[in-house]
């Protein structure tokens, strides 16, 4: 499991994801210590609260949400679809993605032959980011500038 999430870790950070390696009740204050400089009304936690409008989340700075797996060979996370909260992954413009260390799987095969795949979903891989224009590499154009993944173990 270690090397597992040793790859996860590395295969994110390749692709600009922030990551964070965090015991279960580390998590809250890792959190706080991650959005100190924000104030409190621009945080949208979806592990919290009801779902807000769309335009309304939109005007978030961070979005926090649970994750359904990763995927260690490209460090990707797993969003639900079919979940309200769906969104909090691609409107603010900050992603604090939580995720279980024992759902990292290895492959993206290996996840959907878990038996735990759902069959709405999508996989985020490193904070969003384009190089339509003129072949310049720009972060935040289809969603979050940055992508920090806290990784909940033990």
């Amino acid at each position: 499991m270690a090397n597992l999430i040793e790859q996860f870790i590395t295969e994110a950070e390749l692709v600009h994801s922030v990551t964070h390696l965090v015991r279960g009740e580390s998590l809250e204050d890792t959190i706080v210590d991650l959005v100190r400089d924000v104030e409190a009304n621009l945080i949208y936690d979806a592990r919290n609260h009801d779902p807000i409008p769309r335009k309304e989340l939109a005007q978030k700075v961070v979005g926090i949400s649970e994750m359904i797996a990763g995927i260690a060979e490209t460090g990707s996370l797993i969003v639900d679809l079919s979940s309200p909260d769906h969104l909090v992954s691609l409107l603010p413009q900050r992603h604090l993605a939580i995720i279980d260390a024992d759902q990292i799987y290895p492959t993206f095969s290996d996840y959907l032959a878990s038996g735990r795949a759902l069959l709405q979903y999508t996989m985020i891989t490193g904070p969003s980011k384009t190089a339509d224009i003129e072949k310049i590499l720009v972060y935040g154009a289809h969603g979050p500038v940055q992508l920090d993944i806290l990784i909940r173990t033990g």
